[in-house]
Parts: structure tokens; C-alpha cells; sequence
């Protein structure tokens, strides 16, 4: 299934634009291998041709033909297991804090702060794989810095999951809080802002 952000309107102008730029190098911008040979296999057509076969993928679109999600097959390979190297920059992070952090809590039960999943059945160390340490301040936001122990938040992997894609899909900070509102129900504002 496709993600719901393939070919949103932005990623179309993009695609556009370098279609573009392979018809005119001399714009300056930088077309792909591929953009270069879809422009050389199906040259530029006229204004109305382009207007008709907009409006039957406008058509298609509207029937439910293009962009239905299509089921997946259970056959299916996917190549993995390559070796790769990759280069990151990544802010540093202390290891310590987590295991600081659950042995503050050495007393009690663990507890999400976010959804107050608990899981006391299970032995210590079972219970410290479902946790993981969040900052409750950015650590994107200004330069190296100490942390505290209350600057952290003691979230379920779940709920530390879904923290990170509500900041990257609402463009915004979003706190254990209110995620815990948000998991019970209550009125969220989920708008981006």
C-alpha cells in the first residue's frame, strides 16, 4: 500500500519541475537519469493533448481506478540483507539516562506517562524492554546541553512511536500529555501548527 503522502500535490510540482528542467537544461536546475529518458520516450505533446490526458486521469481518479490501495500479495519478496554503509550526524545522547531513569522507578511498576500501560505480571527486566526514555525538551532545539532526569519522560515503545510521528506529521512539539488525551478520547486539536 502507498503512503498517504505519494504524489501529494507538492511532490507532482517537484516531479513537474524536473520533468521540466530535462526538456530545458538550460534552466540551471537538475533533472534525474530517469526524468531525462521518460522526456526522450514520450516527447513533449501539444497543450490539448496534455489537457485530455489530464482529464482522464481526472476521470479514473474520480472512479476509484487510480490511487485504490491494491491487496498485498503474500508471495511478494522483498531484497533485503545487503551490507551498507551509511554516514549520519546524529545529536549525542547519553545511554545512561534510560538506565537512570527506570532505576529512579526502582520501587514501582513502570507506568507509561503517555497511555498508563502497566505491566506488573511481568519480571523487572521484561517490564524495562517495553520503556524507552524520552526527552521532554527537543534536543534539536539549541546547542549541547545537560539533561536532567525531569527533562525525561518514561513512555511505552507504542506511545514514544507515536509521539515522534505526531511532531513530524503536525510540524509541532507534542507532549506525553497530549498524546495520553488524545489515546483517551478526548478532544486533540490534530491540526497542523
Amino acid at each position: 500500500m502507498r503512503r498517504e503522502s505519494f504524489r501529494n500535490p507538492d511532490g507532482v510540482a517537484l516531479k513537474l519541475q524536473n520533468l521540466q528542467s530535462a526538456l530545458d537544461p538550460e534552466r540551471g536546475l537538475s533533472s534525474s537519469r530517469t526524468d531525462r529518458k521518460v522526456v526522450e520516450e514520450f516527447p513533449p505533446a501539444s497543450a490539448a493533448e496534455l489537457g485530455r490526458l489530464a482529464a482522464i486521469v481526472r476521470s479514473e481518479i474520480g472512479r476509484g481506478a487510480i490511487g485504490a490501495s491494491h491487496p498485498v500479495d503474500d508471495i511478494e519478496e522483498f531484497p533485503e540483507g545487503r551490507l551498507l554503509t551509511r554516514m549520519h550526524t546524529l545529536r549525542e545522547r547519553d545511554p545512561a539516562i534510560r538506565r537512570k531513569l527506570l532505576a529512579k522507578r526502582e520501587s514501582g511498576t513502570l507506568t507509561c506517562e503517555a497511555c498508563g500501560l502497566s505491566q506488573p505480571h511481568l519480571h523487572r527486566a521484561l517490564q524495562e524492554s517495553i520503556f524507552e526514555a524520552h526527552h521532554l525538551i527537543p534536543l534539536a532545539e539549541g546547542a549541547a546541553r545537560a539533561t536532567r532526569l525531569t527533562d525525561m519522560a518514561l513512555l511505552c515503545a507504542c506511545c514514544h512511536r507515536l509521539i515522534h510521528k505526531l511532531i513530524i506529521s503536525h510540524r509541532r512539539w507534542v507532549g506525553p500529555d497530549e498524546v495520553g488525551r488524545m489515546l483517551n478520547s478526548e478532544p486533540v486539536n490534530t491540526a497542523r501548527g
